[in-house]
């Protein structure tokens, strides 16, 4: 099944290279999907954060970046798509995106809680220096967004 797993991600990095294209006036819509994690592993010098130190007694404070990629115990993902996005274009270099997410919260640090929903709504406007650094069509395409 491991194996299984690793060909279709591969399967599926070839097809998106494939299908990939920049947003301009021929081609005004970008749509994505993909997947969100969250990570409430309280981290800290002080305190003063939002969540106490110890919740009976489990310590959920850490040092500041104190098991930041330990995914397997502090990470919330859902085992799905959970992240969809739609972007348009709308010229001179302009693009709007609006984007939503879904999660559960099963977890804050060390901690089993009980499940919570997480919902979030995003907009984005995003602007693209592809032809200001290399002229019209350049294949570098730095952008900055805010939102």
């Amino acid at each position: 099944m491991k194996h299984l797993n690793i060909i279709l991600a591969a399967a599926l990095f070839i097809f998106a290279i494939e299908v990939a294209n920049a947003q301009d006036e021929n081609n005004p819509w970008a749509i994505e999907a993909g997947i969100n994690a969250v990570d409430v592993y309280p981290v800290g010098i002080t305190e003063n954060g939002r969540f106490p130190s110890t919740i009976g007694d489990a310590m959920v404070k850490g040092d500041l970046f104190d098991e930041y990629f330990n995914a397997n115990d502090h990470w919330n993902i859902l085992p799905s798509v959970s992240r969809v996005s739609v972007g348009r274009y709308i010229g001179s270099g302009f693009t709007l995106v609006a984007a939503g997410s879904i999660n559960k919260i099963d977890r804050l640090g060390d901690v089993k809680v009980p499940d919570m929903v997480y919902y979030s709504a995003d907009g984005e406007i995003k602007y693209s220096f592809r032809d200001h650094i290399n002229g019209p069509g350049g294949w570098f395409d730095p952008s900055l967004g805010i939102g």
